[in-house]
């Protein structure tokens, strides 16, 4: 078995999305996710101890500079427990600051 999913793994996710609409060309938003795996194994098929858990809270502000142009300033804090991939079942947490410009043509 190479990856984490047996035939008994159940994936339980929910996630919530807010957004305010100042103006035409102003906004702001915010979201929650949260993401867990029940019943994952090793890649050798034994039971993982620990349910992998997986969280990210996001901010942002969206400002349109024209009709055809937008601009995205986000902000994603993550907090991620017994990640078997990339800790072997530690706890991680960080941010990532992101930008996008978008054009319509």
């Amino acid at each position: 078995m190479t990856t984490g999913f047996g035939t008994d793994t159940k994936i339980n996710k929910w996630s919530v999305d807010l957004g305010y609409k100042v103006n035409s060309n102003l906004s702001f938003y915010a979201g929650y996710e949260d993401t867990r795996f029940e019943d994952f194994v090793t890649p050798g098929g034994e039971n993982f101890v620990g349910t992998p858990e997986y969280r990210w809270t996001t901010f942002g502000i969206g400002y349109g500079l024209s009709d055809a142009a937008k601009l995205t300033i986000q902000y994603q804090i993550s907090d991620v427990t017994n990640d078997f991939w990339v800790s072997n079942g530690g706890t991680f947490r960080g941010g990532l600051l992101t930008t996008q410009l978008s054009i319509k043509f």
